[in-house]
């Protein structure tokens, strides 16, 4: 009796590290098709012409998109040991991605590319909404380390938040008649609904890091729904443009 039960509690575990490997594969799958025509499409073809700058940006990304994969499979092949060593390394990665996507930002905002119903302080606020989610989660994530349940939750929501810039080069997505920002920042989170769904079909409930978490992301999305077009966050605009110059 005693290793029966033992058998059938190990196996919703295997069957959940499973699913964040899964998860982790598919949110790559995700990364890769929203930057196919920008990115990997023209490196493929040798006709990708970037700075120096977007070479080192593109590269860290890519890195990164790598790192979550690498991590679930520490922990679906238990070797745990290794998968925290990595996690504490990752803090110098973070470090490199967070300078270079705040330099990538400005970049972006001197050298502004016009976009489909996207102008220029839409288009920043985008990135710094962004930012600050992917740092506030990484940061929460490392702190919840040694609660395995939140820890991974937070980090799915990292992960996510990255994502945003993938869903909005997806041009075949719907955007509903609303302004093309918001829509695929709409489809951004639902990008959560797979790990939520799982949380619900095994535990019956959501998971904590998603509640508080999730929470903190819904509250950035409808601040940023709020701000977008006001002339509150035209004059934050036109003051960082002033700085930057």
């Amino acid at each position: 009796m005693t290793a029966t039960t033992a058998t059938a509690s190990v196996r919703p575990r295997a069957a959940t590290r499973g699913f964040y490997v899964g998860l982790m594969l598919f949110y790559a799958a995700v990364a890769f098709v929203g930057f196919l025509p920008s990115y990997f499409g023209p490196l493929a073809t040798g006709a990708l012409q970037l700075t120096p700058l977007k070479h080192l940006h593109g590269g860290l990304m890519l890195l990164w998109v790598a790192f979550p994969i690498v991590q679930a499979s520490l922990v679906a092949t238990r070797r745990t040991d290794l998968h925290r060593l990595l996690g504490l390394a990752s803090i110098g990665l973070v470090g490199a991605i967070f300078v270079v996507m705040c330099l990538a930002v400005r970049d972006s905002q001197l050298h502004f590319t016009p976009l489909p119903d996207i102008d220029q302080p839409a288009l920043f606020l985008i990135q710094i909404s962004d930012v600050a989610l992917f740092l506030t989660f990484y940061v929460w994530a490392l702190l919840a380390r040694h609660e395995p349940g939140l820890h991974k939750r937070l980090m799915v929501l990292m992960i996510v938040s990255l994502l945003d810039a993938a869903t909005g080069r997806m041009m075949f997505l719907p955007t509903f008649g609303i302004p093309n920002g918001i829509a695929y920042s709409l489809w951004n989170g639902a990008l959560l609904l797979p790990p939520i769904l799982y949380d619900l079909v095994t535990l019956k409930r959501v998971g904590r890091g998603y509640l508080l978490g999730g929470g903190v992301f819904v509250l950035v999305q409808a601040l940023r729904a709020a701000l977008w077009g006001s002339a509150l966050w035209a004059g934050v605009h036109t003051s960082f443009m002033n700085l930057i110059r």
